[in-house]
C-alpha cells in the first residue's frame, strides 16, 4: 500500500511479525526485561526488510554484523574523549571519501558511522557487547526466517538505485563538513556530561545527507518521529501494563517499523524510540524518570539535528551564494 510519502508493505509486515516470535514468547511469559533486548536485536533486520531473492537475503547477516561491530566500536572509543572525537571525525570523513569510490562506502556512510555514533552512549565495550551480539544473533535468526518466504520481484526503485552518491570532489567537501559536524556533536555531548552522547551524535549522522532536500525531510521526520515515539511510550509506561500487553505493543512497533521502512517520510525513529524507552524505563517507570528521559531524548535529538543543519545546509548555502553550485554538494 502506497499513499504519497507513506509506504506500507504487507510482505515486510509478515516478515517483521515472524522475527518477533522469540522475543514475544519470552515477554508474554513474564520476562519482559529479557525479551525487550531480544526485540531490539531484531530491529536492524526489520529495517532492512525481506529482500527479493534468497541470495540477497544473506545481506541481513552482513548488515547485522556491521551494525553490531560498529556499535561496539563506538562504545569502545567513548571511553576516551581524545579518541572519540577525532575517531568519529575520521570515520565520517573516510566513509564520505569511500562513498565516491566503492558501493560499500554508501553503507559505511549511512549505516556504519551513524551506528558507531549511537555506540558512544554505552561508554565502554563491556556495556555494548551484549547488545552488539544480540543484534548479530538477531540478524542471523532473521536470515533463517527469511528463507521461509518465497522470492519476489525486486521493486523498480531498487533496481535503479545508485551505487555512489558523491563525486570525488563532492566527497571531500561533504566529508569535511560531516566530520566537523560529528566532532562538534560528540564534543558537546562530553561537555554537557550527557547520559547518552550517542543520541546527539546519532541524530546528526542519521539526518545529515549530501542532498539538502533529503536532509530537510529527514530532519523534520526525525524530530517529529522521536517526539511522537517518546510521548506514546511515556504515556503507556505510566499505565503499569501487563507483560502480555507490553509484548503486543513492542512487537507491534517492530512490525510497523518493518512494514513502513521504505517510506519517503522518515518515520522509523518513532518505533526505535518507542522500544528504547521501554528498555530504559520498564524496570523503574516513575514519573520523574519518564520526564527526565523524555526531555533528554527530545532535547538531544533536536541538538543533533541543529548541528547537522548548520554544517549540512547553512554552510553550503553560504558557499553557494559566493560560488553557485547545484543542490548536491
Amino acid at each position: 500500500m502506497t499513499t504519497g510519502n507513506f509506504v506500507w508493505s504487507w510482505r515486510d509486515a509478515r516478515f517483521g511479525a515472524v522475527i518477533t516470535t522469540i522475543p514475544f514468547v519470552v515477554m508474554i511469559t513474564g520476562h519482559v526485561e529479557a525479551g525487550l533486548p531480544l526485540l531490539i536485536g531484531s530491529l536492524p533486520a526489520a529495517l532492512v526488510g525481506l529482500l527479493p531473492t534468497k541470495k540477497q537475503r544473506k545481506k541481513l547477516v552482513v548488515l547485522g554484523l556491521l551494525f553490531g561491530v560498529f556499535l561496539m566500536l563506538g562504545s569502545f572509543m567513548a571511553q576516551w574523549v581524545w579518541v572519540a572525537i577525532p575517531g568519529m571525525f575520521m570515520l565520517a570523513f573516510g566513509s564520505a571519501i569511500l562513498a565516491s569510490r566503492r558501493p560499500f562506502g554508501v553503507i559505511a556512510l549511512t549505516l556504519c558511522v551513524p551506528v558507531a555514533g549511537v555506540g558512544l552512549s554505552y561508554g565502554g565495550l563491556e556495556n555494548s557487547v551484549g547488545l552488539g551480539l544480540l543484534i548479530i544473533l538477531g540478524s542471523i535468526v532473521a536470515y533463517g526466517w527469511s528463507l521461509c518466504f518465497k522470492e519476489h520481484d525486486q521493486p523498480l526503485a531498487n533496481r535503479q538505485a545508485k551505487t555512489s552518491i558523491l563525486s570525488k570532489v563532492q566527497s571531500q567537501n561533504y566529508g569535511i563538513r560531516l566530520g566537523v559536524a560529528v566532532a562538534i556533536s560528540t564534543s558537546i555531548g562530553y561537555a554537557l556530561g550527557a547520559d547518552h552522547i550517542g543520541w546527539i551524535t546519532g541524530a546528526t549522522l542519521f539526518v545529515m545527507r549530501p542532498d539538502r532536500e533529503v536532509q530537510k525531510l529527514r530532519s523534520v521526520g526525525r524530530a517529529v518521529s522521536v517526539f511522537i515515539g517518546a510521548m506514546i511510550a511515556s504515556w503507556l509506561l505510566t499505565l503499569n501494563l501487563q507483560p502480555v500487553i507490553v509484548a503486543i505493543l513492542s512487537a507491534g512497533a517492530l512490525i510497523m517499523a518493518s512494514a513502513t521502512h521504505t517510506s519517503r517520510w522518515y518515520i522509523t525513529p518513532a518505533f526505535s524510540t518507542f522500544l528504547v524507552f521501554w528498555i530504559l524505563l520498564y524496570g523503574e517507570p516513575t514519573i520523574t524518570n519518564i520526564e527526565y528521559r523524555f526531555n533528554e531524548r527530545v532535547f538531544e535529538t533536536l541538538l543533533g539535528i541543529s548541528i547537522a543543519y548548520i554544517l549540512g545546509i547553512a554552510v553550503p548555502y553560504v558557499e553557494s551564494r559566493m560560488s553557485p553550485r547545484d543542490k548536491t554538494y
